[in-house]
């Protein structure tokens, strides 16, 4: 039998060969701020003038912040500040604006193409935005996310793949009325990114749009009920990443675009570290039983070209593995890949998701009662794989 490692490894090169990334090659990575001491600048004759640099928000650096404005602003926004000193960088969209903290701890920026100006009153955000002739009034909110015209997203905390396997990772998240942000969020190679959007409906279905990688604009949807019927789970939305030129994302595997998962709040059955793995045989409905049929998970599959990495396997996010220069391999189910080495990850019943690097690949359990099929022994983990 071969060793856990390798087999697991082969299994993700395999299931990696045929990922293609999007987006092009710049990195627009940006150092995460921290404050510095007072910085002193001329004011003319009246000589140096000491601004106070301290943090704007109880000592933190950064924030996300719900903002209520005027119409003429977009009504409820959120923005990220970032501070360094006494510079102010803040982002209301996917693009950034240059601030600064002027003395007594007030933030001073341009929303919109309006000057704005901002000071903290018991520690909210209260100011003013010069709208052409008009003043427009802005202050820090607690955010209400969704409003009638927009739905509410199932959780801030996601996971995505899509565009070459990559899975963005945000520290926080906000959603203000139709208004969502992320940040600050890490992409592949792109290792400062804000994340930015808005809700709505698309007829009954919920619709998110926000920006991706450098140049791309995407979207997901929320599932239909005949989509959770065929096994699809709710927290799983769908869609796609595009250029302004029409280039679009892949994934690999079985499914070619972006799928979008929420966390859910109840606790995950099967997640658990690498040391304590074996723990959660059985966690995911119990075991499958017999040897599987052609195009199932462990099943025998063939592909007619690289194109089409799925070949004859079926499932929910299915990828025939195949050797080079052959046609003809075995069905994986790809999950999704998490923070714990293994979870439930949307395998089918009687798998676990074993998280690799940034994939993740179902394996059937199996234990002393529960034999794997034809072909594949148990290892100390509880999971089927190839026997040598």
């Amino acid at each position: 039998m071969l060793r856990l490692e390798e087999t697991r490894t082969r299994a993700l090169i395999l299931c990696l060969a045929a990922s293609i990334g999007c987006g092009d090659d710049s990195n627009p990575a940006t150092d995460m701020f921290t404050p510095g001491a007072d910085a002193e600048l001329p004011t003319g004759d009246a000589g140096p003038s000491v601004l106070d640099c301290s943090p704007l928000f109880d000592g933190e650096s950064t924030a996300l912040v719900a903002f209520d404005t005027c119409d003429a602003l977009g009504g409820e926004r959120v923005c990220y500040l970032q501070q360094e000193e006494c510079g102010l960088e803040v982002w209301c969209d996917g693009s950034m604006v240059s601030g600064e903290v002027l003395a007594g701890r007030v933030a001073s920026f341009t929303m919109d193409g309006s000057e704005c100006t901002a000071r903290l009153e018991g520690g909210r955000l209260v100011g003013s935005c010069t709208t052409g002739t008009e003043e427009c009034a802005i202050e820090a909110v607690d955010p209400v996310p969704g409003a009638i015209e927009c739905p509410v997203v199932p959780s801030l905390d996601f996971r995505t793949r899509g565009c070459g396997s990559a899975s963005i990772a945000c520290l926080e998240a906000v959603q203000h009325g139709c208004a969502f942000m992320a940040a600050p969020c890490s992409l592949g190679r792109f290792p400062f990114l804000v994340i930015a959007g808005e809700t709505s409906y698309e007829g009954e279905t919920s619709h998110l749009e926000f920006n991706g990688s450098p140049g791309y604009e995407c979207y997901v949807d929320a599932p239909s009920a005949d989509d959770i019927t065929g096994g699809r789970d709710e927290l799983e939305w769908r869609g796609q990443c595009e250029t302004a030129a029409g280039g679009q994302c892949r994934a690999s595997g079985g499914f070619h675009g972006l799928q979008l998962f929420f966390e859910s709040d109840e606790p995950d059955p099967c997640a658990a570290p690498a040391e304590n793995a074996v723990s959660t045989i059985g966690c995911n409905g119990g075991f499958e039983s017999g040897d599987p049929a052609a195009g199932e998970t462990l099943g025998e599959c063939t592909i007619e070209s690289a194109d089409d990495p799925t070949g004859t396997c079926t499932g929910a996010n299915p990828y025939c593995s195949v050797a080079e220069g052959e046609d003809s391999g075995t069905c994986l189910e790809l999950c999704t890949p998490a923070s714990t080495y293994v979870t439930t990850g949307g395998c089918p019943e009687g798998y676990r998701c074993f998280t690799l690097g940034s994939n993740g690949i179902c394996f059937r359990d199996c234990d002393a009662s529960n034999p794997c099929p034809t072909g594949y022994g148990c290892d100390a983990e509880g999971s089927c794989i190839l026997e040598s």
